[in-house]
């Protein structure tokens, strides 16, 4: 996180979101309120402090379909 901040937003395109936790870099575990925006295939995460600047990590309970689409949640190969 580059500056303090109350929300991130994501793309989430054909997800479904469960559980989710930011911990922050002082060890604080934070429990967004999740909003999906399915015109925009966007996720909002808003939190109820603002997280500090500083590394983070995030975890995420979710159901999606893996697919070749490109599109969503999917496969794709890197060929060094």
């Amino acid at each position: 996180i580059n500056e303090p901040i109350s929300e991130i937003i994501l793309n989430s395109f054909e997800l479904q979101i469960g559980k989710v936790e930011l911990t922050d870099v002082t060890g604080a575990v934070h429990k967004p309120q999740p909003t999906l925006l399915a015109e925009d295939e966007t996720l909002i995460l808003k939190f109820e402090k603002q997280l500090p600047s500083g590394e983070a990590s995030i975890y995420f309970e979710f159901v999606g379909e893996l697919n070749d689409k490109l599109i969503g949640f999917y496969r794709s190969k890197c060929n060094p």
